[in-house]
């Protein structure tokens, strides 16, 4: 078999390789967008060490309330209200209740074929009260409205966005000392603490997220409250959320599409190694010379 007629069997070769991949030679892996939206209207976790050495803390929690989540890529637009809440968590000493008006939450994505996704959480007509049973509370809060919003976009590079609404915000209490009153409130800076003891911690537009160019998120929490009472006795530790939501996008090459790149570049691998085995070197070419040729396919072949 002479040089031409190896190369062009090889060639035929790799050419059924490449039709193997797709009916336009080599095919780009597809890409799979995966998009999920949603969140909750309130969630509360705290926890009470006990005053006995050695005993666990005392914990309580309340929700998640009015869930609610969608993924795409098949276009998605869920809804939810729940028309009223009244929860409490009783705790050692201490008393945790929450009620609130309407909580309504909305996820919704258009994909296909816009990569965008959204999620949006109100709270209305809240009020949070801390505190023993007939004592002045530890920390008294209420509020007209409070609403946050998480969007994210695959439209050419991946973006994300949050933003939050707080209405008539009325925070008080022992653990703050000075009242904090906020008559309306649109969009204030990302993760704006309104309060940090270091044991007590409250934060409007409490945000987070992430993005790396192929996958991002985002989170966006309006009203946000850490108790970090750390080893003392009785010491509140936990977190309460208000109108929480989330959005991400996750953009990939699918499995399948990998598989088939991976095969055909080891078609044409062996095609090419099957080459290198039957063309025989050329007679002008000193042996010197056809060592190191040598050498140089193997290293190839490796």
């Amino acid at each position: 078999m002479n040089v031409r007629g190896s190369a062009l069997r090889g060639a035929c070769a790799i050419g059924v390789s490449f039709a193997l991949l797709g009916p336009c030679g080599v095919r780009q892996a597809d890409a799979s967008t995966v998009i999920t939206s949603g969140g909750y209207g309130l969630f509360a976790s705290i926890v009470q060490n006990s005053p006995v050495y050695g005993r666990p803390g005392v914990y309580g929690q309340i929700g998640e309330v009015d869930v609610i989540n969608g993924t795409a890529p098949a276009p998605y637009s869920y809804s939810s209200s729940t028309p009223s809440f009244q929860g409490s968590a009783s705790l050692f000493a201490p008393v945790l209740d929450i009620s609130t008006g309407v909580l309504t939450g909305a996820a919704s994505s258009p994909y296909p074929p816009t990569s965008t996704g959204t999620a949006t959480f109100t709270v209305d007509s809240l009020s949070m009260t801390l505190g023993a049973p007939m004592a002045p509370p530890l920390l008294d809060m209420s509020a007209t409205s409070l609403t946050g919003t998480s969007s994210i976009s695959g439209i050419g590079p991946l973006s994300t966005t949050g933003s939050s609404t707080l209405e008539d915000l009325s925070i008080s209490g022992g653990l703050i000392g000075a009242p904090i009153s906020l008559p309306g409130v649109v969009d204030p800076p990302a993760n704006d603490v309104l309060f940090n003891s270091g044991s007590l911690e409250i934060i409007a537009n409490a945000q987070g997220g992430y993005n790396n160019g192929i996958e991002a998120g985002m989170t966006t929490i309006p009203l946000e409250i850490f108790f970090n009472g750390g080893d003392a006795p009785s010491a509140l530790g936990g977190v309460v959320d208000f109108g929480f939501s989330y959005t991400q996008i996750s953009t990939a090459p699918e499995p399948a599409a990998w598989i088939e790149m991976l095969v055909g570049v080891g078609l044409m691998g062996a095609v090419l190694r099957r080459r290198r085995k039957r063309v025989p070197a050329p007679t002008t070419v000193t042996p010197k010379r056809a060592r190191s040729a040598a050498q140089c396919s193997c290293s190839i072949s490796t």
